[in-house]
C-alpha cells in the first residue's frame, strides 16, 4: 500500500473514532524498512558453486578455446566430467607446453627451427604426454600443473610438470644442447621421472642446428 494512503487511512481512523480505535499496526509501518531475506538466508543449494559457474563457462558457446587454455588448470578441471578428464588434460598441457617451447627458444632459434620442431618433436611430446595420462588416477590428473618459467640462458628446462598438492616434480621436460665430435650442434629434446629420481633421460627427439654454437635460450 503506497505510503500516502496509509497515512490518510491512518488520520482518517483517529479523527472519526476520536482515538478510541487504534488503527491497525500496518497502516504505521514502514514498508521500506520491511526485512529483505539476506545472502546468509538464501539456501546454499539455490547459489551456483564455483564447479558450477566454471562448467557454464566451459559450455559457453562464446567462450573460446584458447579462452578456456587461459584459465587455471584446477579451474579447468573442476569444469570437465570424469569421461573427458583425460583428454582435455592432453589438450591443456600439450597446447602450454608448446607455448613454453617458443618462449623458450626465443625468436633466434625459433625462427630457423619452428617447423621442424612441429613436425618432429610437438606429436613425439603429445604422444608422451598421453602415456602419463595413462599412468595417472583421476583425482592426479585433477592436481597436476604444468610450469610457465622455462630456463633461459643454457639451462636445459623447458616445463616440468608436478603435483599441487604437495608441490612435487613428476615429469621434468627438458632440451640439452649436444655438440658430437664434428657433427656440429643439436637439440636434444627429451625428459625425465621421477619414479627413477629423474636420472634417466628419456628421449623424444632431435633437431640439427648448425655447425655454429647456437644462441642463448630466449634471446
Amino acid at each position: 500500500m503506497p505510503h500516502w494512503l496509509r497515512k490518510s487511512l491512518f488520520v482518517a481512523i483517529t479523527v472519526l473514532t476520536l482515538g478510541t480505535i487504534t488503527p491497525p499496526p500496518y497502516l504505521y509501518s514502514n514498508e521500506s524498512e520491511a526485512k529483505s531475506p539476506s545472502d546468509a538466508e538464501v539456501s546454499q543449494k539455490e547459489k551456483p558453486s564455483d564447479e558450477v559457474h566454471i562448467l557454464t563457462t566451459l559450455e559457453d558457446d562464446t567462450t573460446s578455446d584458447t579462452d578456456i587454455m587461459m584459465l587455471p588448470w584446477h579451474e579447468v578441471a573442476a569444469g570437465t566430467d570424469s569421461e573427458e578428464i583425460v583428454e582435455r588434460w592432453i589438450d591443456y598441457t600439450v597446447y602450454h607446453a608448446d607455448s613454453q617451447t617458443m618462449n623458450k627458444f626465443g625468436n633466434r632459434i625459433k625462427s630457423k627451427i619452428e617447423d621442424e620442431y612441429r613436425d618432429l618433436i610437438l606429436p613425439k611430446l603429445e604422444e608422451t604426454l598421453a602415456d602419463i595420462s595413462k599412468q595417472a588416477d583421476e583425482e592426479l590428473l585433477r592436481n597436476l600443473y604444468i610450469t610457465n618459467d622455462p630456463s633461459d640462458g643454457l639451462g636445459e628446462k623447458i616445463f616440468h610438470v608436478y603435483d599441487m598438492r604437495n608441490g612435487e616434480d613428476l615429469y621434468r621436460f627438458h632440451v640439452r644442447r649436444d655438440h658430437p665430435p664434428q657433427q656440429g650442434y643439436w637439440f636434444n629434446f627429451h625428459y625425465h621421472t621421477a619414479s627413477d629420481n629423474f636420472e634417466t633421460h628419456h628421449e623424444i627427439g632431435t633437431i640439427y642446428w648448425d655447425k655454429n654454437t647456437p644462441p642463448n635460450w630466449m634471446s
